[in-house]
């Protein structure tokens, strides 16, 4: 059977890190809940959502760099 993905990867945090902010988002969500801040239902539309990654500067650096430092013609 395939490991289940977590639901958030931050590449910036190691694999311990990233456990941890998952545990603490869980245990707001659940605490929300347990308020009445959330329903269910909420509750799921939130673990439903497709996060987007962001761009790391290492992944435009390039593009910047041809940009800023290319002599102009």
């Amino acid at each position: 059977m395939e490991k289940e993905k977590d639901f958030l990867e931050v590449s910036a945090l190691s694999s311990e890190e990233n456990k941890k902010l998952i545990l603490e988002i869980e245990n707001t969500l659940a605490e929300k809940k347990k308020k009445g801040i959330f329903s269910d239902k909420e509750i799921r539309e939130i673990e439903e959502l497709e996060l987007e990654p962001n761009l790391d500067i290492k992944d435009v650096m390039g593009v910047w760099e041809d940009m800023m430092f290319k002599p102009k013609k």
